[in-house]
């Protein structure tokens, strides 16, 4: 569909280092399906690596709502989803 579409052209453009364009391109597959988890991933992933750890958090807290594991891939989203939102708030308690 082409919010999935959208996503691999965001990771397309992320892979050749234009972070901006991805962004845009992420949140546009989430605008053309807002049920699309992987969109966020990618959102929460750009903003924990540059620090934006309030943003990540958000981002992966609406990836694990969406997030319906049905496979295992899914199932593998899911936990990595579930790790990193550990990973930050242990993170922020520890500051």
């Amino acid at each position: 569909n082409e919010s999935n579409a959208a996503y691999s052209y965001g990771l397309i453009l992320l892979k050749n280092g234009k972070k901006d364009q991805s962004i845009a391109v992420f949140n546009q597959a989430i605008g053309l399906n807002i049920n699309n988890y992987k969109p966020y991933i990618s959102l929460g992933r750009l903003y924990e690596k540059s620090g934006k750890k309030d943003f990540a958090i958000e981002y992966y807290e609406k990836a694990l709502e969406l997030c319906r594991p049905v496979n295992s891939i899914e199932k593998e989203d899911k936990k990595y989803i579930e790790n990193r939102l550990n990973i930050i708030r242990y993170e922020k308690e520890k500051k």
